[in-house]
């Protein structure tokens, strides 16, 4: 009994008051992450279309590899994010007009970012070759949510899917590690304080109702346009803008629920360093 108490043993945080701050984040600093996602946006929706006319948007590894520079950006977007809620930096920074203290500002300002950005591109392409790996030891059938008999997996199959399903599980807590790294914690200490099934499950919750309800809106706005039989090519660039804007939203709020989460548990509500 300890023991299992000892798995599901956590550190607290509450996970309806993150996901209600992110949305109220995300609507009090409207402007500024206009502002800040307005090159990011561009440079996802050009590298998007690209790889859409291409036709490698069904591959999930060709699509990523395509999709690098787009991740770059948005990791810079995400990360300069991560930088106010923790630390309570815009972008740009404005200079005094010191320039040896300026430069020491930049400094210590940069490396936590850029630490961040190349988590988040590293993250979104591992991410990438999980799925394409799961997708092929995963049926057909059970990937288009098709009937299928358990007596037609094969044994070793049935093994590999629950064994990559559980690596997903485990794994969910590192594919927030761009947050603590932009936010300039170790992540090692990361890693300590987020130990326990229990906060797995908890941060699944907060993804889950950071992620659904965008998720299901985008679906809503853009069923209209699907249900066209033959679509023009303004409509099919239409829902490639709709598709991009949803989802660098949903990667905002996310991103904000995570962080405020993870603060909540590392540093008790405190600011980050530097």
């Amino acid at each position: 009994m300890k023991k299992l108490l000892k798995v599901f043993s956590m550190p607290y945080f509450n996970t309806i008051d993150c996901v209600i701050s992110a949305y109220r984040l995300i609507w009090r600093e409207r402007a500024y992450l206009l502002k800040l996602a307005a090159i990011p946006l561009f440079i996802k929706f050009s590298f998007y279309m690209i790889a859409t006319m291409y036709g490698e948007e069904g591959n999930v590894i060709r699509l990523s590899v395509f999709m690098v520079p787009a991740y770059f950006a948005e990791g810079w977007m995400l990360c300069h994010f991560i930088r106010l809620i923790s630390n309570g930096q815009r972008w740009p920074y404005q200079m005094t007009g010191d320039d040896a203290e300026d430069l020491r500002v930049v400094k210590r300002r940069a490396k936590p970012l850029l630490a961040g950005v190349v988590s988040f591109v590293l993250i979104n392409l591992f991410i990438a070759l999980y799925f394409t790996i799961f997708k092929y030891f995963t049926p057909p059938e059970m990937m288009n949510g098709g009937d299928i008999k358990p007596e037609d997996i094969s044994k070793g199959t049935a093994i590999t899917i629950i064994f990559l399903f559980a690596l997903m599980v485990a794994g969910f807590k590192l594919v927030w590690l761009y947050v603590p790294m932009a936010a300039n914690m170790k992540a090692t200490m990361y890693i300590e304080r987020m130990r326990g099934f229990g906060i797995t499950v908890r941060l699944i919750g907060l993804w889950l109702l950071c992620f659904v309800p965008v998720m299901v809106l985008m679906q809503i706005l853009i069923s209209p346009f699907l249900a066209v039989e033959t679509q023009a090519a303004s409509v099919q660039v239409l829902i490639s803008i709709m598709v991009v804007i949803f989802d660098t939203l949903k990667n905002l709020i996310v991103t904000a629920g995570m962080t405020l989460a993870i603060l909540q548990i590392t540093q008790g509500h405190n600011k980050g360093k530097g």
